[in-house]
């Protein structure tokens, strides 16, 4: 008997069918993979299982009960959960406050939530991080909280959006081991799941981190590593829009940036890479003026922008895509991308709203179309496009390919060129070195919240040096 059944489930919004009718049968302890590439309607059915939005069409059936068009956190009660792929904690609380939240749901003592959450901090390798605020974990470190949030709640079945989207490979076995070790688990049956246009398919399954010290500054070839302090020209003489010299930043009172200094001039597309926990998040979050900094300077266009408010940044021309998008998503596309032209006066925002649409045509034919309702190629394309509504001098990316497709990868990356063409500098955070590597004028390697390596970018990605800083090889 399958415990979850769908009938011909679909979803559309308006007259775009993003699910099309989809049935399909989940037997109890089965692994099921569903595979696609982007925008097939793979979140979309997840959602609507979920309870997140309701069917167009069809019936869903769990544990022999039908639950077509239930609210979530009625699905949530019966067993059925999910997790996200853009992961949203509660910053400010610790790991295990994360989790007993949704201990709570099962265990009404806050004595036995708060027992049982510390369980399953432990069961998904979070153990040491306990009683960190969830803020401060490194991307793999949030998606290992989401899934605890998720087995907190004791399902019968767990729906994983994207797990391992964003995780270099030798980070992805422990979630492999951690869903595993679940009471309930998961046996794989050598079934995975097709989703490619909302239409179902099986096909046969494919055969089958503790953080180093830091590196000292390193040569590698032409490139060079300044200790922290030492100051330098602009290379070729070209004028430097931002510079970071001696940064120290993080959370509270854990220091995740150390002495971090670099520049980046005018008219180039700078890459940031290195390993998760390397503190590259915090250093745009810094520069954006999401964070405090400590000690040190950031000085954009020749002037102190450290500890400027957010949006004084903005207006100064330096605008941050985040890694979670954080998009309007009960809005439309276009309402999304006029929202970005708040700091531009009114008679530019048609001129800017071409340009957006001439970089990425799929805003102009989705642009009645609610945001959180896109796949997660085009919501990221969305939230580029809003960033260049503000018309920025400087454009910083963290994440951008994050759980994209490669061909959206491509996509995205080759988009990230033609802004550099109309002008914009492009600071650029990634794990994907070699993608990141290649459309880069030059790169910075990050280790341990400090700068290891730095060189130009092309053909940086098969440097011994490179390997070493970035995968510890």
């Amino acid at each position: 008997m399958s415990l979850l059944t769908l009938e011909e489930v679909s979803r559309s919004f308006g007259g775009l069918k993003a699910l099309g009718e989809t049935s399909l049968g989940i037997t109890e302890n089965e692994f099921f993979g569903i595979i696609g590439p982007n925008g097939a309607g793979k979140t979309t059915l997840f959602s609507v299982l979920a309870g997140q939005l309701p069917p167009s069409t069809g019936r869903i059936v769990f544990d022999g009960t039908d639950i077509t068009g239930w609210s979530a956190d009625r699905v949530a009660a019966a067993g059925l959960v999910r997790t996200f792929q853009l992961m949203r904690p509660f910053e400010s609380m610790t790991v295990l406050e994360n989790v007993a939240i949704a201990s709570h749901a099962r265990h009404r003592s806050t004595l036995k939530a708060r027992a049982h959450a510390a369980d399953v901090i432990e069961r998904v390798g979070l153990g040491k991080y306990m009683y960190s605020m969830s803020g401060t974990l490194p991307t793999a470190g949030l998606k290992r909280l989401e899934l605890a949030r998720a087995l907190a709640l004791e399902p019968r079945m767990i729906l994983l959006d994207e797990v391992l989207a964003g995780l270099v490979p030798h980070r992805t076995r422990p979630h492999h081991r951690a869903a595993a070790q679940h009471p309930r688990r998961w046996r794989d049956r050598d079934v995975r799941g097709t989703h490619h246009g909302g239409r179902h398919g099986a096909v046969p399954a494919p055969a089958g981190d503790a953080r180093r010290p830091p590196a000292r500054p390193r040569r590698a070839g032409g490139s060079h590593c300044r200790p922290a302090g030492h100051r330098r020209l602009s290379w070729g003489g070209l004028l430097v829009i931002l510079e970071l010299d001696d940064v120290c930043a993080g959370y509270r009172r854990l220091e995740i940036l150390h002495n971090l200094s670099l520049q980046v001039n005018e008219g180039e597309i700078v890459s940031v890479i290195g390993a998760n926990g390397a503190g590259k998040t915090t250093m745009l979050r810094a520069i954006a003026g999401l964070i405090p900094v400590s000690r040190g300077s950031i000085r954009f266009r020749g002037e102190p922008a450290g500890n400027r408010r957010a949006d004084q940044i903005v207006r100064g021309g330096l605008v941050h895509v985040s890694q979670d998008r954080a998009l309007f998503g009960n809005l439309q596309v276009h309402e999304n991308l006029t929202m970005g032209a708040y700091t531009q006066p009114k008679s530019s925002i048609a001129d800017s709203l071409a340009q957006v649409y001439d970089l990425f045509p799929i805003l102009k034919e989705r642009r009645a179309q609610r945001a959180d309702t896109m796949s997660g190629g085009q919501q990221q394309m969305l939230a580029i496009g809003r960033a260049l509504m503000a018309r920025p001098a400087v454009l910083t990316l963290d994440e951008p390919s994050i759980g994209l497709a490669p061909n959206l990868v491509a996509q995205v990356l080759d988009a990230i060129t033609r802004i550099r063409a109309t002008g914009v500098t492009v600071l650029i955070v990634e794990q994907n070195a070699s993608q990141a590597l290649a459309i880069s004028d030059r790169a910075y390697v990050m280790e341990s919240g400090s700068i290891v390596l730095e060189g130009t970018g092309a053909g940086r990605g098969d440097s011994p040096e490179v390997r070493k800083a970035y995968l510890g090889m």
